[in-house]
């Protein structure tokens, strides 16, 4: 047991706190006590008696029944509100004394009767000598101040009063008692905005058999009563109340406390499909257009607030009882109560489901406008339904791994739990502590968007912001190795926001994640890039040394229609030979082998850094301590896996239907294999995601797997490409809502729900997107056309299927071939992770502990379309801006 001088002794700079000493057995009887009122410390009510359960009989003396509801939500109440008149005097008695008569405190004689829960929990656990050893040191450390001790043999009945997370009533009438390290929570993670309010009280007679009582009042009004039987269990609950999560990051972001609260409401259900529907039309509109503006998460969150708060405040509260025929058993009411976070915390998750457009649709538009094929109406609707929510079915699967442990931070969920919390949050700043979130918030946003006019028009060489070149304009080698758009962006400086941000928002990435990026990026494209290029390696010194280009042997823009079969849109090999071979510039050959060396280091990595773990909690074996948030978690109903494997087997019965009853060219086993390629890659590149915010690229080695198996087939590879990459891009997306419906305490079979709802709805709607503008516009697709339809993106994904599926990576990366050394790649993807970890284990506090070979890869993954600046300014600005704004807030 732990030395009870400890228990003081570690807490000698909150002595003030301590206004009471706890009873004790052997204690002398007390002299009437001055006036003393200490306001950090906890009132004592009065007693209550309890029957043989431990269950109270009446209510305690002395304290103010609550206040009458003017809301549909109870406020908060506390003791001593009103004058009322003490109650008659009872006989109280035990083995060892006569009979006493004992009388409820008055409002004064409360204040000077105080303790802390601490305490309270003290006079319960320690018994005899231990308990004697407390109250001594405790009349040792408030000597002088003169409070009443309890007579020998006596077991008073106390009931404490604490409030924990409020310094004001919400109508800001009161002060109420708030701890220091509480409110530190309440600031600092999380807590923000919760209105709870708790009485307690400790029938101290029996140790074996001791009852705590809870009443609480939070946002949602509902009031329950908690019976505790022994000070085990007490101890267990005031544990519970104090913790929180190991990480920093997520103490910051995250509530470590779960207020009960409507979440699938009328509000949630009309907000969410409202934006799924509008964010997925607008974004699939944008899909076809360029330049393509898309609509973000962050964008969501914020136009979502207002319109939950006018619903709230629009909608009728009454409510109606569904008829017995539907099987609901109970009221609905359109407007429940303020709209809380949980309902916004949903609407997000709808939103974010469909934020990506249909990635099917650019199969369906290449074959209709370059392939001249027409599959219809019915076809698009199953592949883009399928091709979304197989995905969704591997996520889920995959939760165990990538949810559940705590150590996966997921750092852009962080960021979205901060808004959500800042957005309904109360005021959180006290007399000289600052601003407040909301502040630092909306200052930010403002200051923001004004600075985003001065780079975006009023001057926009600030976004390009290439100094080298204007000392030497007219040299080759410095815009080479110095410029932005065609060049390495070796000069490290822009104060484009937008072009920091292209790949990730560095303030998300953690230290070493940059790092690890950077240092990537330096060695493929700083070095490796400019040694090829000026050693004419696989002729690119013909090329630029930057582009997203492919080009011919005369150093133009590669030119497909010269080497396909105009009618069956198959490749003419005697038109080929005539022609040229596609060549790649320098950093287009580094891309395509970081992609090969991405594909195994990806996999190897995870074996052996993650395969331990993976394999036991694939056993259901514990392998690190739940953290408070899974433990709050747990009182949720969990969604069965068996869920999850019906919704798969389904989503592929469908996709089969997809790529056999069409003439896709895709064979059924090839359609299964893609699955299962992209599916392969959700646990690492989840691991990646959780841990750096950035997605893994597979896009590459699935073409290349699609290639080499259906060479000559364009419309095959692309449909491969199609449920490969969405069954890995997709699925992440669908594991990040998981881990941000964990953090914001949203019931499993929820976010289950929404999710598939969301999904299927935004699908049907961007489908109808696409119908309507390729009936509507005539030149849809075309260089020239005067919206800027022009199908940018789409015509990338057409070209591709002209290399990889028409031309086939046999000519490109076949034995003897210009690239075949590429493929080298896929070796050096084994063994960098091998020797990494094999170096970790030798020397396990060395810098090599660090070193992530996929995040490194991975980030080099980004260059095209990204250029150097967007890479480099990432290091350069991560240090500053995060470091400025951890410190504003």
């Amino acid at each position: 047991m732990q030395d009870d001088d400890s228990l003081y002794d570690s807490e000698s700079e909150d002595e003030d706190l301590f206004a009471f000493q706890p009873p004790s057995l052997s204690a002398p009887p007390p002299a009437a006590p001055p006036p003393f009122s200490d306001p950090s410390a906890l009132s004592v009510a009065s007693s209550i008696s309890a029957d043989e359960r431990g269950r109270p009989t009446t209510a305690a003396p002395g304290l103010a029944p609550p206040r009458p509801s003017t809301s549909a939500y109870d406020r908060p109440w506390t003791a001593f509100d009103e004058e009322l008149p003490p109650p008659a005097a009872k006989a109280s008695s035990d083995s060892s004394g006569p009979a006493r008569a004992s009388t409820a405190p008055s409002r004064k004689d409360a204040a000077e009767l105080s303790l802390t829960p601490a305490e309270a929990y003290a006079s319960l656990v320690y018994s005899g000598s231990e308990a004697t050893g407390l109250s001594q040191k405790g009349a040792r450390r408030r000597s002088g101040l003169g409070e009443p001790t309890t007579p020998t043999g006596s077991s008073p009945s106390v009931s404490v009063d604490f409030t924990r997370w409020r310094d004001k009533s919400e109508d800001g009438s009161e002060n109420l008692t708030v701890y220091s390290s509480a409110q530190e929570r309440r600031i600092g993670g999380a807590g923000l905005g919760r209105s709870m309010h708790a009485e307690v009280g400790i029938e101290m007679g029996n140790l074996g058999r001791d009852s705590l009582t809870t009443k609480s009042s939070g946002c949602d009004g509902e009031e329950g009563r908690t019976y505790l039987t022994d000070a085990e269990t007490l101890a267990h609950a005031l544990a519970e109340e104090e913790e929180d999560s190991p990480y920093p990051e997520v103490r910051a972001s995250v509530s470590n406390y779960d207020d009960d609260m409507p979440v699938l409401t009328f509000r949630s259900w009309l907000l969410g499909l409202t934006f799924a529907v509008l964010v997925g039309c607008a974004n699939c509109f944008m899909m076809f257009r360029y330049p393509a503006p898309i609509m973000t998460p962050i964008v969501c969150l914020i136009a979502a607030y207002p319109c939950g708060k006018f619903l709230a405040w629009a909608l009728p509260i009454t409510s109606w009882t569904p008829p017995s025929w539907t099987g609901y058993n109970g009221d609905i009411s359109f407007n429940p109560g303020p709209f809380n976070i949980k309902e916004h915390t949903v609407i997000l998750l709808m939103s974010n489901v469909a934020i990506s457009p249909v990635y099917a649709l650019h199969f369906s538009v290449a074959c209709e406008k370059f392939y001249a094929i027409q599959f219809g109406a019915g076809f698009d609707i199953l592949a883009a339904i399928t091709s979304q929510t197989i995905g969704f079915a591997v996520a889920g699967l995959c939760r165990r791994f990538l949810v559940w442990p705590a150590s996966l931070l997921w750092p852009q969920n962080l960021a979205l739990s901060t808004l959500l919390n800042t957005l309904h949050a109360e005021e959180d700043n006290e007399a000289g502590a600052g601003i407040s979130r909301h502040q630092f918030f909306c200052w930010s946003f403002v200051l923001a968007f004004a600075w985003n006019f001065l780079p975006g028009f009023l001057f926009q060489a600030l976004s390009a912001f290439s100094w080298v070149c204007w000392i030497a304009p007219n040299n080759p080698v410095v815009n080479q190795l110095f410029g932005v758009s065609s060049g390495l962006g070796m000069s490290l400086v822009t104060f484009d926001w937008s072009q920091i941000a292209f790949i990730v928002s560095p303030l998300l990435v953690p230290w070493w994640g940059i790092v690890n990026i950077f240092l990537g990026f330096v060695a493929l494209y700083w070095i490796i890039a400019p040694a090829l290029y000026y050693s004419n390696v696989w002729h690119t010194a013909h090329l630029p040394i930057s582009s997203n280009s492919v080009f011919d042997r005369f150093g133009s823009e590669y030119d497909v229609s010269r080497v396909l079969n105009q009618t069956s849109r198959t490749l003419n090999s005697t038109a080929y030979s005539a022609y040229s071979q596609p060549y790649v510039p320098a950093t287009y050959a580094i891309y395509f082998g970081a992609a090969f060396a991405l594909a195994t280091a990806a996999l190897v990595h995870t074996a052996l850094y993650h395969g331990k773990e993976i394999v036991k909690r694939a056993r259901k074996i514990a392998v690190e301590e739940d953290d408070v948030h899974m433990k709050l978690m747990r009182k949720y109903p969990e969604v069965p896996d068996w869920w999850y494997c019906a919704f798969l087997v389904v989503a592929v019965a469908l996709s089969l239907v997809v790529s056999c009853a069409f003439d896709t060219t895709l064979p059924w086993w090839g359609l299964l294999l893609s699955v299962a390629f992209g599916s392969l890659y959700v646990l690492p590149g989840g691991l990646i995601y959780a841990l750096t915010a950035t997605q893994i690229q597979i896009n590459i080695p699935a073409q290349l797997i699609a290639g080499f198996a259906f060479s000559g087939s364009p419309l095959a590879v692309m449909l491969f490409k199609v449920y490969s990459i969405c069954s890995t891009l997709v699925g992440l997306s669908f594991v990040q809502d998981l881990k941000l419906g964990h953090y914001m305490k949203i019931p499993p079979r929820a976010t289950f729900t929404v999710q598939i709802v969301a999904t299927i709805a935004s699908a049907l709607a961007q489908v109808g997107v696409k119908t309507l503008i390729s009936a509507n516009v005539d030149d849809f697709c075309s260089q020239d056309q005067a919206a800027r339809l022009n199908c940018a993106s789409t015509r990338v994904f057409y070209s591709a299927s002209i290399v990889w599926g028409a031309v086939g990576p046999s000519r490109l990366f076949g034995v003897g071939k210009i690239y075949n050394p590429l493929l080298w790649g896929l070796l050096i993807g084994v063994v960098g992770p091998v020797l990494t970890w094999m170096m970790a284990k030798r020397w396990p506090k060395s810098w090599v502990r660090w070193v992530n070979l996929p995040v490194a890869l991975n980030g080099a993954m980004s260059m095209p379309p990204a250029t150097g600046i967007n890479v480099s300014s990432r290091a350069r600005w991560w240090g500053l801006m995060a470091g400025l704004l951890a410190s504003e807030s």
